[in-house]
């Protein structure tokens, strides 16, 4: 697994709920199995690199370990978009 592959599937499957909002995306959170081969850390710098200048742009990862999930595995658990004030 290489983490531009998550990156990237991270993007896919947030891009088309953005798309049919047509609303900025602020927050998604993915949740990771607790032997994932990145570190939150790393996930999120790697996310930003890959967002930047795209839809996402506006997007901030929140990455939370869940003890349930999968050997290696992860899932968009929320895509949170900004909302109007008024």
């Amino acid at each position: 697994m290489e983490i531009k592959t998550v990156c990237q599937d991270i993007y896919d499957s947030v891009i088309k709920s953005a798309e049919k909002t047509q609303a900025p995306v602020a927050y998604i959170t993915l949740n990771i199995s607790k032997d994932f081969p990145f570190t939150n850390e790393q996930i999120i710098q790697e996310f930003d690199k890959f967002k930047w200048n795209t839809g996402l742009s506006t997007a901030d990862l929140i990455v939370e370990i869940d003890a349930s999930l999968e050997s290696n595995s992860y899932k968009v658990i929320e895509i949170q978009q900004f909302k109007d004030d008024e």
